[in-house]
């Protein structure tokens, strides 16, 4: 019996990076039946599972967290941190290599496998190498990093044979600007010792594990690029999916070709928003925002269940939550004159950014004082603010069923300040809202495109290179 092509998509980082590729692997499985499809991502984002298996997808967390702050239990020297970090790295990669083996290492490749990567799961392209698959990336932000100034002229310097090499490369090879563009990191030691010490493979991308020299016999096509896996379905984005409610992404059967169709590196924003520089590789191809399926942005599944509902016919159920989370809801509407200013700080806590997260609460108190107007802060799961908001409500009340945290949240200054832990979609979020105030992440800067909304200030930029 002839097994199923198997298609892995692997994204790592913090919702924002994750939850577009995953909505990506959703549609492709309810697509492409035909395919077997795994999504590989941090166990932190284990809310996704039961979204992944409802369209097919085989969901297997890897323990490693989307973003270490240096802050956080891992001492206060800077060689302690990257002692953790290394060791958390080293075990990220082992895990992800057990995942590959299991499965691609009992099974023969079959024609059209494929492995999806986002930028921050490079792990995927030397794993392809090592099992023969094929790799293309799928990324909803701009690559959040550039090479060193000085990365071409120590790579023609050190490397002069594989510089010559991808310099000469006919343009649907890897050449030179897939490198500079997104490739560069699998250039620097720390990969090369991963690949040659534990893969078994040559130390750089496109030499010959024994001589070192660059493979002239075999010129890898751009690894921006996906050959005949999906040939005959191109990711196209609509305003609306009637195949997948939610997912702006659909895949469309073309004409069948003779020749081999690729497909191109896949960039999830718009150039209308992003300019499509001439330096880049001519096989990106920029196609449009991907929105994770509302349903998905819910903490809640009665909520999530509610709203569902409501896009299916019920109106009136669309704009409420669960009794459960009446608190929130009531905040954001009464009174209706008034609304709130909208708070998310998102990932920002946990990468390190929210440094003190009580003086933190007491600028939003004095803002309060001088403003008059009222907040909604979400705490993003992040403990130390959590336990801060605690605090605050401990200090303001002398009932201690009052000072923990609960599913409708938690209110300090006077009823003005609503902490809310859970989460739940932007675009129902921010109409309810006179203002936001966020970090650029790509969840919110997408909820913002997608509704117009123009009342938004972005106070933190961090790696948000869309914002």
């Amino acid at each position: 019996m002839k097994s199923k092509p198997r298609a892995v998509f692997m994204a790592f980082g913090t919702k924002g990076d994750v939850y577009p590729v995953a909505a990506i692997a959703a549609a492709f499985a309810s697509d492409q039946e035909q395919y077997q499809v795994v999504f590989i991502t941090h166990s932190a984002h284990e809310n996704l599972r039961v979204h992944l298996r409802a369209n097919q997808v085989m969901y297997i967390p890897v323990s490693s967290p989307p973003a270490v702050s240096p802050l956080e239990h891992y001492g206060s020297t800077e060689v302690t941190f990257s002692a953790h970090k290394r060791e958390i790295t080293q075990n990220h990669r082992h895990e992800c290599t057990l995942i590959f083996e299991d499965i691609f290492g009992d099974v023969p490749n079959v024609e059209g496998d494929l492995i999806a990567i986002n930028f921050f799961a490079l792990e995927g392209w030397s794993l392809a190498e090592l099992f023969q698959i094929r790799c293309i990336v799928v990324a909803p932000y701009v690559v959040p990093y550039s090479a060193p100034s000085s990365f071409e002229r120590q790579f023609r310097k050190e490397l002069p044979d594989l510089y010559k090499y991808l310099q000469e490369a006919p343009s649907h090879k890897v050449g030179w600007k897939d490198v500079i563009h997104w490739m560069w990191p699998l250039f620097a030691e720390e990969w090369g010792s991963w690949r040659s010490l534990d893969l078994k493979l040559s130390a750089f991308p496109f030499t010959d594990p024994v001589t070192g020299l660059p493979t002239f016999h075999e010129r890898l096509p751009s690894p921006l690029l996906l050959k005949t896996a999906i040939a005959l379905s191109d990711i196209r984005i609509f305003s609306s999916n009637m195949h997948y409610p939610g997912a702006c992404i659909t895949f469309c059967k073309e004409e069948l070709l003779s020749d081999i169709q690729w497909l191109d590196d896949r960039y999830g924003f718009s150039k209308e928003i992003v300019e499509y520089p001439g330096y880049w590789p001519s096989k990106v191809w920029v196609c449009g925002f991907w929105f994770p399926p509302r349903k998905w942005q819910f903490s809640c599944n009665d909520c999530a269940e509610i709203s569902a509902s409501g896009i299916s016919g019920n109106l009136n159920q669309q704009n409420k939550l669960c009794s459960a989370h009446l608190g929130l809801q009531f905040f954001i509407e009464f009174p209706a004159k008034e609304l709130p200013v909208f708070i998310g700080l998102s990932s920002v806590g946990s990468m390190g950014f929210l440094r003190n997260p009580r003086a933190f609460l007491r600028v939003l108190g004095t803002a309060l004082d001088i403003s008059g107007c009222r907040f909604i802060l979400f705490s993003a799961g992040y403990k130390p603010l959590e336990a801060a908001i605690e605090s605050y409500a401990k200090e303001a009340s002398s009932c201690s069923e009052q000072t923990h945290w609960s599913n409708e949240g938690v209110s300090l200054f006077g009823g003005r300040l609503f902490c809310f832990s859970g989460s739940v979609p932007y675009n129902w979020l921010f109409p309810r809202c006179a203002a936001a105030i966020h970090h650029g992440g790509r969840l919110e800067f997408l909820s913002l495109c997608d509704g117009h909304y123009e009342d938004s200030a972005c106070i933190w930029t961090i790696n948000e290179l869309l914002a």
